[in-house]
């Protein structure tokens, strides 16, 4: 769980130092932080709260129009009816769970 948060900062690091060194060159760079995404990698138990993919894409869609031309260097977080309480709760559970069924598999 430790290198998977520290892997997460570390996009929103790279993401503020290339917004900063980009921006004379007229280049935004934003991080989309999508909670837990309605896919066929979730846990059935989660996809009630889980945010649909389209949600997420519009996010994109918007970062790449001329109506975001103000916005560089930010982690835009995409949470849904998820809260990050909640979610943070339920991803420790679901690395947990996926580190357990790795270690009987060996």
């Amino acid at each position: 769980m430790s290198a998977y948060a520290a892997s997460k900062h570390a996009i929103l690091g790279l993401t503020k130092s290339l917004a900063e060194e980009l921006k004379l060159y007229n280049i935004q760079v934003n991080a989309i932080c999508p909670a837990l995404v309605d896919t066929d990698m979730a846990p059935k138990s989660l996809k009630s709260r889980a945010i649909p993919p389209d949600k997420v894409s519009d996010i994109a869609v918007f970062l790449a129009s001329s109506m975001s031309d103000c916005i560089t260097g930010e982690a835009i977080k995409v949470y849904g009816k998820q809260d990050m309480y909640w979610f943070g709760s339920q991803q420790t559970a679901l690395f947990k769970n996926l580190l357990q069924d790795r270690r009987k598999a060996t």
